[in-house]
């Protein structure tokens, strides 16, 4: 854990200046005026870390969380198994005219990293995703990402009031995973390295 502080630490005072790259984006269908950006820093070796932004409780104010390499196919194994069910929980749903109502998916996510920014200034916490299930007063089926109020890690007065990942249907989870699929990304990157090696080449 310790470690792990150390890291965000750094990671703090460097993402200003980090060379990131936008990989992609998603869209939320119960959010549909707002695109919500993923990015992504790859180091030389191999080793990345995703950006990820959700819908914001306080308007103009990023927030998010962070992938790391190593827990990516652990998350997004724990996505896959919230596709079928929330496809079948919708269905039930809709077929009893049920409105009002949330349980819990059985899941077992990885305590990740979250961040918000204020100005130029990236603030870290953690949080472990417990999804659950939604019904609204309307009738709407989400599979919903909550994360409450993120205190800076360092700072207990610095705060955010967190954000909601909240999918609408199945395709919006199977889209989004694909967006995080580390071969594309890796691909990405070896693209744009090899681009860049070109253009030094030119001017030695």
């Amino acid at each position: 854990m310790k470690k792990f502080l150390l890291i965000l630490f750094v990671m703090a005072n460097f993402l200003s200046i980090s060379a990131q790259e936008k990989i992609g984006e998603y869209k939320l269908s119960y959010f549909p005026k707002d695109t919500f950006d993923i990015y992504a820093d790859v180091s030389n070796d191999g080793d990345f870390t995703y950006f990820i932004f959700g819908e914001s409780k306080e308007p103009g104010k990023k927030v998010g969380f962070i992938l790391e390499k190593k827990d990516i196919n652990s998350f997004i194994t724990e996505l896959r198994s919230i596709e079928d069910k929330f496809e079948e929980w919708s269905n039930t749903a809709k077929t009893n005219s049920v409105t009002n109502y949330s349980k819990n998916f059985d899941t077992k996510f990885k305590k990740v990293g979250v961040f918000f920014i204020f100005g130029a200034e990236w603030h870290f916490n953690f949080t472990k995703f417990k999804p659950y299930f939604k019904v609204t007063d309307q009738g709407i089926c989400l599979a919903v990402f909550n994360v409450d109020e993120i205190t800076d890690y360092s700072n207990r007065f610095i705060h955010h009031n967190g954000f909601m990942i909240a999918f609408q249907n199945k395709k919006e989870i199977e889209d989004f995973i694909n967006v995080l699929d580390p071969e594309k990304l890796l691909k990405k990157a070896a693209e744009q390295k090899a681009d860049q090696s070109a253009k030094d080449a030119l001017f030695k």
